[in-house]
């Protein structure tokens, strides 16, 4: 037999196996024995199915709202049930087929606005967390890669020396400040500048004279799979100041720091102590002028600085319910967002990406247990840029279960 139905409920309709016993004139010795019956309908999964004595069970799982379903049977069922409830339904012995109706609840979850935060600013202060002393070398031969924002800091002596000279081995984006100063660095036309591997800027304007901070947030994001870069290395190479390359001096001392103090590697350390954290209302805080929708934030707001957000949610277990969950995130600044101290995603001002999905795995539901969302907004010191942060449940994928039972 061929079965003809739209392209959208074929993909959701199933086959289950039924015992031979069903079968009219059945033989005894062939009772242990099943066949395959299609389930025309629009379930989303059907996760399993059974048979004892004369009942034979099928678990499927719909979206909210009133479903359609039919089967091909060889004759007609007794009795049919939907979660051990009894159901009408009807059976075309021309066609040999049974139609009954499924219904499902309204979605139990609802989304929540995550208002009340608490934050922390991180800077480049060298009494927090571990750092690495001694001198430059790629970040692969320090450890762990880390993913994300590493942070570089050394001193240096001006003595009007007009450029400085920044090296990098890998051409990831990086941000460099001198004084707490951001750097307006412009790459040069050279295919190896236009890759980021070497900048270069004028000093005079951003030094004094005497003893200066420099400071580089070098954002190690991953690295590349495929092509000519698959072997490329990661961190700051060299820093030198003065006249040209050739002769300029190197910084040869530097504190490097991999992950915050707030990780463990590259997980959000959960015993990372509370002190420090404030309390603040999202919903209360001052508005900012949202940033630019360029490929880079506002230099001229940038601060070598680091705010972490930390919010709190429950999630209640619903029985039967498959219900996927995601975190919505809007800022003026990019961000690195983690689940229960797992990383989720990277939030970009560019866009498109505002949702991300919270894995199952990693979320905690019932009871008293609190889910802990946080945010590491890069490049300044205010919460207040954050302008959506929102927990919610994917309503187009959440399915519920129901048991179809089949008697004779």
């Amino acid at each position: 037999m061929v079965v003809l139905m739209p392209r959208e409920r074929a993909l959701r309709s199933w086959t289950g196996e039924l015992p031979t016993r069903v079968l009219p004139g059945a033989l005894e010795e062939e009772e242990s024995k099943a066949f395959t019956v299609p389930i025309l309908t629009d379930s989303a999964l059907l996760t399993g199915s059974g048979a004892s004595k004369n009942r034979t069970w099928f678990d499927l799982e719909f979206k909210p709202g009133e479903h359609s379903v039919s089967m091909l049977l060889p004759s007609i069922p007794k009795k049919c049930r939907v979660d051990g409830e009894l159901v009408e339904h009807s059976f075309d012995r021309h066609w040999h087929t049974a139609h009954l109706t499924c219904s499902t609840q309204p979605l139990p979850a609802v989304p929540q606005d995550l208002v009340e935060v608490q934050t922390w600013v991180e800077t480049f202060e060298l009494g927090s967390g571990e750092w690495y002393t001694g001198p430059l070398r790629p970040l692969e031969e320090m450890g762990v890669l880390p993913y994300g924002y590493v942070k570089y800091r050394a001193e240096f002596t001006y003595n009007g020396e007009p450029t400085m000279y920044v090296s990098a081995f890998g051409r990831d984006r990086k941000w460099i400040f001198i004084n707490g100063q951001v750097v307006p660095v412009v790459p040069a036309d050279k295919p190896d500048e236009a890759r980021n591997l070497h900048v270069q800027f004028g000093l005079s304007a951003l030094a004094h004279a005497g003893t200066n901070t420099l400071e580089i947030a070098y954002e190690a994001f991953g690295s590349f799979n495929f092509g000519p870069e698959i072997a490329e290395l990661k961190g700051i190479e060299s820093v030198r100041y003065g006249h040209d390359p050739a002769s300029a001096k190197a910084i040869e001392t530097w504190k490097v720091q991999r992950f915050p103090a707030a990780m463990r590697g590259r997980e959000v350390d959960p015993e990372f102590s509370k002190a420090g954290w404030s309390k603040v209302s999202l919903g209360d805080s001052a508005t900012p002028t949202r940033a630019s929708t360029t490929s880079e934030p506002q230099v001229r707001e940038m601060r070598p600085a680091f705010t972490w957000c930390r919010a709190d949610f429950a999630l209640q277990p619903t029985e039967g319910w498959s219900i996927p969950w995601r975190v919505t995130f809007e800022a003026d600044w990019d961000a690195l967002l983690y689940l229960n101290g797992k990383f989720v995603g990277r939030y970009g001002t560019v866009g498109p990406q505002k949702d991300f999905f919270l894995p199952e795995p990693y979320l905690r539901q019932g009871g008293r247990r609190q889910n802990v969302l946080t945010i590491v907004l890069a490049y300044t010191e205010r919460p207040s840029y954050v302008r959506t942060l929102r927990v919610s449940p994917y309503r187009e994928f959440a399915t519920r279960r129901a048991r179809l039972e089949l008697e004779w």
